[in-house]
């Protein structure tokens, strides 16, 4: 069963991801490669403010606490189930 909950301009959505839709910040690897997915560290409100920064952010996708994927669509319909997940969808 999915959880829904208006967090503001935000709706959460528990135990789903965005399958794909990874936004590119440039970030490197220890090896220098470009990563294809922005990978932020940080609580909740540093994530929000971080998709609110980048125009291309529609939702992000929390994996734990501190750990978070901007992404630049928003969960399928139905969304996609995954244990430990919670994507935040503006509104």
């Amino acid at each position: 069963m999915l959880w829904y909950r208006a967090a503001g301009p935000y709706t959460m959505l528990r135990r789903t991801d965005v399958k794909g839709q990874d936004i590119n910040c440039n970030y490197k690897d220890y090896n220098g490669r470009v990563q294809s997915y922005c990978q932020l560290n940080g609580d909740l409100a540093n994530q929000i403010s971080a998709c609110n920064d980048n125009p291309k952010c529609k939702a992000i996708t929390i994996q734990s606490d501190y750990s978070g994927y901007l992404k630049a669509g928003k969960p399928a319909s139905p969304p996609l189930y995954r244990e430990g997940f919670v994507t935040y969808v503006k509104n």
